[in-house]
């Protein structure tokens, strides 16, 4: 073999090395790409979050959604609620947002605050489709707790079994005296209550 030979022989090799490195690399590439969106996918039913939780939520717009998964790991009876935030050690802001939300729900006939109309509903997430599983429209609600920078209007009791769960939540009305108050929806229990047992 002469050096021309030998020569164009190298060259042909260094080709072929080069054109299977790049076919290596895109198919590398393409396995990074597909395992990538199947961790993700695998990682964001995974990390679906579990009650108690709170979605912001703005009440003075009417239209306003809210629209999340959940995951329950445990079958007990829930309590949905809204929740209207105030001022740290603030007692005038207190007093403000607390006339807005009316009366302790042990009086009946009391004050039930400001109108908060609003539409909720559970459904349960399953491979043929989501089933509804609880809805509710309401005008009002009564207060039902407080903490140190909030009170928790009662909604509703509700028992889900364990799954997941899509929550919808809508304000049906402009609520223009709610503006500028921090609110939310929640979805909690009560930390002594227990599990429901099955039959």
């Amino acid at each position: 073999m002469n050096g021309q030979d030998a020569s164009g022989l190298s060259s042909i090799v260094d080709m072929a090395i080069t054109l299977v490195g790049s076919v290596a690399k895109e198919w590398q590439t393409i396995s990074m790409v597909g395992m990538v969106a199947f961790l993700s996918a695998c990682v964001d039913e995974s990390l679906l979050p579990t009650p108690p939780l709170t979605w912001p939520f703005d009440m003075q717009k009417s239209g306003d959604k809210i629209d999340a998964k959940f995951r329950v790991v445990d079958h007990r009876e829930y309590s949905l609620g809204l929740e209207f935030g105030f001022k740290d050690d603030n007692q005038e802001d207190r007093k403000r947002v607390r006339k807005l939300v009316g009366d302790d729900g042990q009086f009946i006939n009391g004050d039930s605050g400001v109108p908060t109309p609003l539409r909720v509903n559970i459904l349960e997430i399953r491979e043929s489709g989501d089933k509804l599983f609880f809805e509710q429209e309401l005008q009002t609600s009564r207060l039902r707790s407080w903490t140190g920078n909030k009170f928790v209007k009662h909604i509703s009791y509700v028992r889900l079994k364990p799954g997941d769960y899509r929550v919808r939540v809508e304000s049906l009305e402009n609520v223009a005296e709610l503006a500028e108050i921090p609110m939310a929806f929640s979805i909690g229990f009560y930390p002594k209550s227990t599990n429901i047992k099955q039959p």
